[in-house]
């Protein structure tokens, strides 16, 4: 049991690793703000005090990334990682002065182990991500621009590193660039930059049927099954297994669908000028017939002043509207100011963005409205309130949080995958003890409105 919850640790860890690459040492930190809204139906001040003492920092460096909870301007738990050629690296103040360590390998011995225990979305779906970023550690794949460069032989890699043994989606994945076609010339439009290249991509029905007959999508559909009906024998799994592929088969078979995607880009491919996007979809399910179309249209336009950002989007689905606005000014001054709206069935939702430069320190908002009754989308007022505000600030890290992970080698760390039963339960002990000590300094760090309030609730 203790390695079945260690296994999923592991699975969630590898989904953060992807991004780790090449990057300058910077702390994000972000804190949330309760609107009127919310501490009105509350009743209680330390509804927002507890908000004003909470914060989660994010940080990276040229090889490391890791995030850090504090309370009350003190930092309670952080937690770090790394990959290189010979596997994955975690450090926490929860473990002690010890890096702990995974061998690539090894990591693929337990996940391949772990499909036996873990639901269908667990271990097996994130083999291909191991795949990847194995081949990314050894440099085989290129981390940054993994899918933008668009050319046969990068996707052919990439697919035969995911999908080593599933030709359906290897042909999938490759069948994606052999659909895009690449055009360089002049391409103007009203309200848009010039653009220097046209890029154009399509799918049909027969790109989706690759993914259903896919080995991938097999494999996960019965590890569901697994997880859902445990009681099942192997004999009742193949057949439930069969039925929901063939249901599968049988919807997507039949289904009308068609995705057109045109981009215009410049500097080089780089950046992206504008977009026109559009997809229909039309199947059958129980006899009724089920519809679904989206179009997407975006705008990038220079001036003196900055960047303006405009894009617009329209979904309906089974006969519901689903409205879309997005605009953003990047001001050439550092100051940006934008929102992005949805509107369906009466309801808005708007979050409206702000951001400035102060020193050496980015500080972005995002607030979030809601509005009812609306017939469009429009701004809100200035006296509506947000339901929720969200705040990012930005700047250089000092903290060494991540020397650590930084400096450890796959000979100084701890292989934990090689520690004994008894060994292990010593690091899970000292996990919890470490553990306890951080929840109460995180209660001692609480404001006193909060102490008070925790006080007066009942134990049930």
């Amino acid at each position: 049991m203790k390695r079945k919850w260690f296994y999923l640790a592991v699975c969630l860890l590898l989904a953060l690793a992807l991004p780790v690459n090449a990057m300058a040492a910077m702390r994000h930190t972000l804190s949330i703000q309760p609107g009127d809204l919310i501490l009105t139906a509350s009743g209680e001040e330390a509804v927002g005090d507890l908000f004003d003492a909470l914060s989660l920092s994010f940080l990276h460096d040229d090889d490391a990334v890791g995030m850090c909870l504090s309370v009350g301007d003190e930092d309670i738990a952080d937690y770090s990682f790394k990959l290189d050629t010979a596997g994955l690296y975690m450090a926490s103040n929860l473990f002690g002065d010890d890096v702990l360590f995974v061998r690539w390998e090894d990591l693929s011995a337990m996940l391949s182990e772990a499909s036996a225990e873990i639901s269908g979305m667990g271990a097996q779906t994130l083999m291909p991500l191991l795949n990847v970023l194995q081949a990314v550690a050894a440099n085989d794949l290129a981390a940054n621009g993994l899918l933008q460069t668009a050319q046969p032989e990068d996707m052919k890699a990439l697919a035969e590193t995911m999908y080593p043994d599933d030709k359906n989606m290897q042909e999938y994945l490759e069948g994606i660039v052999n659909n895009i076609s690449f055009e360089e010339g002049s391409f103007t439009a009203e309200g848009r930059d010039a653009a220097t290249g046209k890029l154009t991509f399509a799918m049909d029905q027969s790109d989706i049927m690759s993914i259903i007959e896919s080995d991938y999508m097999r494999r996960t559909i019965e590890m569901t099954i697994r997880t859902t009906a445990p009681d099942l024998s192997d004999e009742e799994i193949d057949q439930t297994l069969d039925q929901a592929m063939q249901s599968l088969h049988d919807m997507y078979e039949g289904m009308d669908f068609t995705m057109d995607l045109t981009a215009y880009t410049l500097d080089e491919g780089t950046a992206l000028a504008g977009l026109d996007m559009e997809m229909k979809m039309a199947f059958t399910v129980e006899d009724a017939e089920q519809t679904m179309s989206m179009t997407v249209v975006y705008d990038r336009l220079s001036s003196e002043k900055g960047v303006q950002h405009t894009a617009r989007l329209t979904e309906e689905v089974a006969g519901v509207t689903v409205e879309g606005s997005f605009d953003l000014m990047q001001g050439a001054d550092g100051v940006s100011e934008g929102m992005l709206a949805f509107l369906s069935s009466g309801s808005q939702y708007s979050f409206v963005y702000n951001a400035k430069n102060e020193d050496d320190v980015r500080h972005r908002t995002l607030d979030l409205y809601m509005r009812a009754g609306a017939v469009s989308i429009i701004e809100p007022a200035a006296a509506d309130r947000p339901l929720l505000s969200f705040e990012v600030s930005s700047g250089e890290d000092d903290s060494g949080l991540l020397d650590a992970v930084e400096d450890a080698t796959s000979e100084t760390a701890v292989d934990l995958l090689k520690l004994s039963e008894e060994e292990m339960l010593d690091l899970a002990r000292n996990f919890q003890t470490r553990a306890m000590q951080a929840v109460y300094q995180a209660l001692a760090n609480l404001p006193a409105s909060v102490i008070e309030l925790m006080g007066n609730v009942p134990l049930i």
